[in-house]
């Protein structure tokens, strides 16, 4: 992994990570301080998961459907509820786990990956 993917994985995993406890504090708890840091957070998916796309060539599509959850959820989040900030949470959970995928160094296996290269298969 290039020292651009790393930096650029690292990142979109944290904000990430720090998003999802924002939407759960938000559902316990709705305040304008946690939309303030929702849309911060956002706002650093979306523009990682456009470098994500530049840097990650062969894993397009994970980075393409981050950016355009992260650039929604941004634009809608003025009519966020206590319910649909857990929907939210569940949503980006998932995406973060496609992301966190790409992370061969905690959750690959290089063997599997240089013979998947050389026989195919998914």
């Amino acid at each position: 992994m290039t020292h651009l993917q790393r930096y650029t994985l690292d990142l979109a995993v944290e904000h990430m990570v720090l998003l999802e406890d924002h939407f759960e504090d938000y559902a316990a708890n709705p305040s304008s301080a946690c939309k303030e840091c929702m849309y911060k957070h956002l706002s650093a998916i979306a523009g990682l998961a456009a470098e994500g796309v530049q840097f990650f060539p062969e894993d397009r599509a994970r980075w393409i459907g981050l950016m355009v959850w992260a650039r929604k959820t941004k634009k809608d989040l003025g009519n966020i509820t206590p319910e649909s900030a857990l929907r939210l949470k569940s949503e980006l959970r998932e995406h973060r786990k496609k992301i966190e995928e790409l992370d061969l160094d905690v959750f690959g296996c290089t063997v599997c990956e240089v013979i998947k290269q050389h026989i195919g298969g998914g």
